[in-house]
């Protein structure tokens, strides 16, 4: 591993906080239309004050797309205008009924939690963004990203040395973004967790390693 390509990944270590990319099935496609949505009403908030009262408030720099049928978010303010509802029709093509895709912020992919979170949880446009640009980095010398998950991993097993389990952590996720068949990954995902105490789910992690 030369000198230059250890200097790129540390510099994309400290730059970037990585997220995974999730297969991109149909209702991945709308759970990420509705976690981009998400993000231009609030960033409306963070420039306003406030939250828009409807969609129709999203005006250029703002842009809310539309899913494969041509359809908008449902976007409900609450009277208190401190929370929003965001939602996409289900299956039976009708809105309000139980089969709706509905934004939950506790489904954002989560770099704090093996592989994300797992497949149950959505990168937002800008985790997307970010995981281009760290792989980009990390690889522009030539190097594989199989290489570049193994100097990843090693790093995520020197911040566990130090305790420092959070940033191992992200290290260990980084890796396994790069190559999710790296062994190490998952044995640091393992150990993290079993520091934590969350024994069940460490075996189910171990159970994992190729």
């Amino acid at each position: 591993m030369n000198r230059s390509f250890i200097f790129s990944l540390a510099l994309c270590l400290w730059l970037f906080p990585i997220y995974a990319h999730p297969d991109m099935s149909t209702e991945k496609a709308e759970l990420a239309l509705l976690y981009s949505t998400a993000q231009e009403i609030e960033d409306f908030k963070e420039a306003n004050g406030r939250y828009p009262a409807s969609l129709d408030e999203l005006k250029p720099p703002y842009h809310v797309n539309t899913d494969s049928k041509g359809r908008l978010p449902y976007y409900h303010l609450a009277a208190n205008g401190k929370t929003f509802e965001l939602a996409l029709p289900g299956p039976d093509g009708k809105q309000g009924t139980l089969d709706d895709v509905k934004f939950d912020p506790s489904k954002v992919a989560d770099n704090t939690l093996p592989m994300y979170g797992g497949p149950d949880h959505v990168k937002t446009p800008y985790q997307l963004e970010a995981d281009e640009k760290f792989i980009q980095t990390v690889t522009q010398g030539g190097e594989s990203r199989e290489k570049a998950s193994q100097g990843v991993a090693a790093a995520g097993w020197h911040f566990f040395s130090k305790g420092d389990l959070s940033t191992a952590m992200k290290r260990f996720n980084q890796a396994w973004l790069l190559n999710p068949n790296n062994p190490e990954v998952y044995k640091g995902f393992a150990a993290i967790l079993r520091k934590r105490g969350k024994m069940e789910e460490a075996g189910k992690i171990e159970r994992m390693i190729k």
